[in-house]
């Protein structure tokens, strides 16, 4: 998955649209929630919202929080949670919830996976800030 994150940020915005818009699609027809894709759309929505297309980020992602994961899914479901808080930090520029969700994983997961968000974190402030 992350060599097609990488392949994603090649492609125009409006093809990882497009492409990602397709795989739901295809998901919610066919009732298929598997982890694979998640992560896949997931990695499209950031790439999206790495290109300054927000928009198109947050209509990917009002798409997939509709899909019924397993509780077994609980690391989609806690990646969904930090591009809300990605996307909510870029439309308010206020950093107390974020800083509350990447203190909670640190708290309750571990030291890698804190240290991964906040590296996103940390390259999305880049991107806007410039």
């Amino acid at each position: 998955m992350i060599l097609f994150a990488n392949v994603q940020l090649l492609l125009d915005p409006t093809a990882v649209y497009k492409l990602s818009r397709s795989l739901l699609s295809e998901m919610y027809e066919n009732n298929i929630v598997s982890l694979n894709e998640s992560i896949a759309i997931l990695n499209a929505v950031f790439v999206l919202i790495k290109k300054k297309e927000v928009t198109k980020a947050e209509k990917l992602l009002s798409i997939i929080k509709k899909m019924n994961f397993d509780d077994n899914d609980l690391l989609v479901k806690i990646r969904i949670q930090f591009v809300e808080q990605l996307i909510n930090y870029l439309n308010t520029r206020d950093k107390d919830k974020i800083s509350n969700f990447l203190f909670m994983i640190k708290e309750v997961f571990d030291q890698q996976l804190y240290s991964d968000y906040m590296f996103a974190f940390q390259q999305i402030k880049e991107i806007y800030d410039n």
